[in-house]
């Protein structure tokens, strides 16, 4: 998977656990790296297993293979794989998804914009924060605000930019638009 390629609504199981894993390692990482690091860490489970069943099914010994693959956060990645499995990923809310050990809103709503149609959110990264700047007149933050009201006020004022900015593009293709622009991906539109 390329960061250019992570929307897709019809996942198999097996895709969308690879995802939340890759979700779950990309996590204050670039998305190149935490994109390989996916593949070594799945590159011994058996052909069409489901990434987060195989990992949790490693129980203790799961920090070890993270260790092995050179994933880094151990404690965080274990701990988020082994919540994971038993959580329903087609289903589940920001809030479930933000229940699990060291997943955030920023997580939670990349995993969901980027693998269910027509949801209303917005991953305020870095990239989106900036933009966000540029384009509204309202004081932003330049880091990711915590959970909660912090985080959902800001969002309002994303997702509304975004509209007015952007009409007739779903949140998830102007987000990766945003992304890819003010990453350096492509050139800017602003």
């Amino acid at each position: 998977m390329t960061p250019l390629e992570v929307r897709k609504y019809n996942r198999t199981q097996t895709e969308l656990e690879y995802f939340w894993l890759y979700c779950i390692i990309v996590a204050g990482r670039n998305a190149e790296w935490a994109s390989a690091a996916t593949k070594r860490l799945l590159a011994r489970m058996p052909e069409g297993g489901a990434p987060i069943q195989w990992l949790a099914a490693q129980g203790p010994a799961l920090r070890n293979t993270l260790v092995a693959n050179r994933t880094g956060q151990y404690h965080r990645i274990s701990e988020a794989v082994l919540q994971s499995a038993s959580v329903n990923l087609r289903t589940a809310s920001v809030d479930e998804l933000e229940g699990i050990y060291g997943v955030g809103p920023k997580t939670a709503r990349f995993f969901i914009l980027n693998s269910r149609p027509d949801v209303e959110h917005a991953v305020l990264d870095v990239h989106l924060l900036r933009w966000l700047a540029q384009v509204c007149l309202e004081d932003v933050p330049r880091s990711t605000p915590p959970r909660g009201a912090p985080y959902e006020r800001i969002e309002s004022i994303a997702i509304r930019n975004i509209k007015r900015e952007f009409p007739g593009v779903s949140l998830a293709d102007a987000d990766l638009l945003i992304w890819a622009c003010m990453s350096n991906r492509v050139e800017p539109f602003i």
